[in-house]
């Protein structure tokens, strides 16, 4: 632990967060500690995906989009501040032998409510997803009857599957 890299050092000390930092590595926790103690919600590395095991492919070499099993992932923030999370709308694509294909049109952005369920469903209208997935969550509660009236409004279905968050992992 660096001296710089502490996050709140009046209250934790560089020896108190080594300690902790040990605790939680030793306990398959590396998550928890980079996301609590040094603010950085995963491993440079990756968490689910690791860098090394991923690839480039131009989309001109990909399969066919009516070739793929489309999905979208979602991850919707409470906040348009400047300092807020981003909204996170990831469509990507599932080939025969388990290629994963992120769509170019994926989206971060901060933007409001009405904003991200357009562009979803946008997204959901062009790649026709099997389903949507998003966290189970007060946010996504309150967002419900402002998507499925987005939906109605627009002729544009699809299934949402609500996932619970279990830090570090997702759990359906």
């Amino acid at each position: 632990v660096c001296t710089s890299d502490l996050l709140h050092p009046e209250r934790y000390t560089k020896e108190m967060l080594e300690e902790e930092r040990d605790i939680l590595i030793a306990a398959g926790e590396e998550g928890t500690w980079l996301s609590l103690f040094q603010g950085k919600p995963t491993k440079d590395s990756g968490d689910f995906f690791k860098a090394a095991d991923l690839s480039f492919v131009p989309t001109k070499d990909w399969p066919r989009q009516e070739d793929l099993n489309w999905y979208i992932g979602t991850d919707f923030a409470a906040s348009v501040k400047t300092r807020s999370n981003c909204t996170a709308l990831v469509p990507f694509g599932l080939d025969a032998k388990g290629n994963i294909f992120v769509a170019p049109d994926a989206v971060l952005a901060r933007m409001s409510s009405l904003d991200a369920v357009t562009k979803l469903l946008d997204l959901v209208k062009k790649y026709k997803p099997l389903w949507v997935a998003s966290e189970k969550g007060p946010l996504n509660s309150a967002l419900g009857p402002l998507i499925r009236d987005q939906m109605r409004s627009r002729g544009i279905y699809t299934s949402i599957l609500e996932v619970h968050r279990k830090i570090g992992r997702a759990h359906v």
